[in-house]
């Protein structure tokens, strides 16, 4: 059984229930864990409220469709976002 471990950062996109909308968060931390030919990949708990945490405030901030944002850890404020705007 050969096993390995490393440091990646991921993209997801997520629409939350209902909302009709689409957050893509990019730089999101994680483990890549390879065990013989399997890999999985994992994120810490404080990692999964921090993207809670800026899905909110994507939802809040504006009423774009479709955002893309940077994953930042709590304290920095160099998360980017754009995105695209609902028809009016």
């Amino acid at each position: 059984m050969n096993g390995s471990e490393r440091a990646i950062q991921i993209t997801e996109t997520y629409s939350p229930k209902g909302s009709g909308r689409k957050i893509t968060i990019d730089g999101i931390p994680a483990r890549e864990v390879t065990m013989d030919d399997e890999s999985d990949i994992f994120l810490n708990a404080a990692v999964c409220e921090r993207i809670h945490t800026l899905i909110r405030r994507a939802l809040r901030s504006n009423d774009a469709v479709e955002q893309r944002i940077t994953y930042s850890a709590p304290g920095h404020r160099t998360a980017s976002s754009h995105g695209r705007r609902a028809p009016r």
